[in-house]
C-alpha cells in the first residue's frame, strides 16, 4: 500500500533489470508496486490493456512454450 502511494507521488520506478520486448515496445514492471509499464515515445508509462491492446504483441518470454 505504501509503495502505491509513493508511486503516485514520485512516479513509478522502472525495473531496468527485467526489461523485455513484446515486438512493438519495451516493457517491464515497477520495482516498487509491480505495475506493468511500457516504453512509448521514449518515456515509461503504465500499460493500459484497453489502449495498448494489439494482436502483434508477443507474450513475455517466460510464457513462450
Amino acid at each position: 500500500m505504501l509503495e502505491k502511494a509513493l508511486c503516485g507521488l514520485r512516479g513509478h520506478r522502472v525495473d531496468r533489470k527485467r526489461v523485455w520486448s513484446d515486438g512493438l515496445h519495451f516493457r517491464t514492471t515497477c520495482a516498487r508496486c509491480a505495475c506493468p509499464l511500457i516504453n512509448c515515445n521514449h518515456a515509461w508509462r503504465p500499460f493500459d490493456t484497453d489502449k495498448d491492446a494489439d494482436v502483434r504483441r508477443k507474450p513475455h518470454p517466460r510464457y513462450n512454450v
